[in-house]
């Protein structure tokens, strides 16, 4: 679907019609979470995407120096990417620009943090069953904190992402019932991670009476 822009924008070169996708989740803890996405094919091999994204969280009671109640505070992430990516023989290629933004919407002010952020990915597609990605996320990305509206001598700070690069495989062991996924991500941060998954179609697909 659109979502795998998100995860890999070189996977945009496989779509091969258009496709929309909106969803909306209401949480407990008065959480909220919007996505919205978009991808069209393009003349060749060749993809365009759009993406948005919000996870927020609101009611959050806003207090005084005397621990009194005056009001309530939504805090929200809002991220909006259009992506491109293309195909060239086993290989695709994709690329995702991102503006973030994050709003803490107060009742005496609006604290806001705009940012801008890369994501690029590679795709090769050994053969049919086997296949391997390489993905660079959040590359210069980080938010611009001002907090002038809430000090009397505020300042204005940059807080950066840590750039997270990912390394996978798919492996189509038996076509007819199912994929392994595995992948290596660390990032600047020194993180290491290994995730591991399995699609199977259902048995019950097989069975014959």
């Amino acid at each position: 679907g659109t979502a795998s822009m998100y995860y890999n924008p070189a996977l945009l070169a496989i779509m091969e019609k258009r496709t929309a996708e909106l969803s909306y989740s209401d949480m407990s803890l008065d959480r909220e979470f919007i996505y919205a996405g978009f991808t069209t094919p393009l003349k060749g091999n060749a993809a365009l995407g759009f993406l948005y994204i919000k996870s927020g969280v609101g009611n959050i009671d806003a207090r005084n120096f005397s621990g009194e109640v005056y009001g309530a505070i939504e805090h929200s992430y809002h991220v909006g990417q259009i992506s491109f990516a293309n195909k060239v023989g086993p290989v695709q290629f994709g690329i995702s620009f991102k503006i973030l933004y994050e709003l803490m919407d107060n009742p005496e002010f609006n604290y806001e943090g705009p940012g801008f952020g890369l994501d690029v990915g590679l795709l090769y597609q050994y053969d049919k069953d086997l296949a391997f990605g390489l993905q660079i996320k959040d590359v210069n990305a980080k938010l611009e904190s001002n907090s002038n509206k809430i000090y009397t001598q505020g300042q204005t700070t940059e807080n950066a992402f840590p750039v997270i690069y990912k390394l996978g495989t798919q492996w189509r062991v038996l076509p007819e019932y199912g994929s392994v996924y595995y992948d290596f991500e660390t990032s600047s941060a020194s993180a290491i991670k290994h995730h591991f998954g399995v699609e199977s179609v259902p048995f019950f697909d097989y069975i014959q009476v």
